[in-house]
């Protein structure tokens, strides 16, 4: 019987992650990213997962380096759980590859509120200084 221990993630870095070194000299670092997880009909808001994820050597310096809070992080790894005497049971991805797609993208960037955002977007034809195009389709 074959056995699939793998992870495919894409969502927002929480925090500004920091390069760490294990006693053997090998670099590493935990982030935890959010996902969106769907729709709550109820509170008419969206559901967010944060998931756990360590990363070894190269991707743990990549990730430092280049990813901060906000970035956009796509992570193939495998889950691992693990217990710590006194504290209980941890769930994290392992990370095997990663990649940062940039940062995350407010819907508006000043003042007011949504409808003044779209009102004007309408009015100047652009959204956040980009040409809107009506035939432009997003697939």
């Amino acid at each position: 019987m074959y056995r699939l221990n793998r992870a495919i993630l894409i969502g927002y870095i929480n925090f500004d992650p920091e390069l760490k070194s294990t006693k053997t000299g090998g670099k590493h670092a935990l982030i935890k990213i959010t996902t969106d997880s769907g729709w709550n009909s109820a509170t008419k808001k969206p559901n967010y997962t944060t998931i756990a994820v360590r990363l070894y050597n190269s991707d743990a310096e990549y990730i430092c380096k280049y990813g901060k809070k906000g970035s956009l992080v796509l992570v193939d790894g495998r889950i691992n759980s693990y217990r710590i005497e006194g504290k209980g049971e941890f769930t994290e991805v392992v990370a095997e590859k990663v990649q940062l797609f940039g940062e995350k993208q407010t819907v508006k960037e000043k003042e007011g509120d949504f409808e003044d955002y779209v009102a004007e977007a309408k009015e100047t034809g652009t959204i956040g200084g980009t040409p809107i195009d009506q035939f432009d389709l997003p697939f």
